[in-house]
């Protein structure tokens, strides 16, 4: 998957639960989840637990909707 599928994915709120951790990318996502909506609800060490409160995965408008 590329990052530009991992960014539609979460700007489409395809998917209610995000988990990431430490590797190269998360800053990039954690700014990407928290402009989409996503809120971060649970941090362990290097990993960060994020959710999608706006109702059921894919209400944006996305193919899975």
């Amino acid at each position: 998957m590329s990052n530009g599928e991992m960014y539609d994915i979460l700007k489409e709120h395809r998917t209610r639960v995000v988990v990431i951790g430490n590797w190269i990318f998360a800053g990039m996502y954690r700014e990407t989840l928290r402009r989409s909506g996503y809120v971060s609800i649970k941090r362990i060490g290097d990993t960060e637990i994020y959710v999608w409160p706006g109702g059921k995965a894919g209400s944006a408008g996305s193919p899975s909707g």
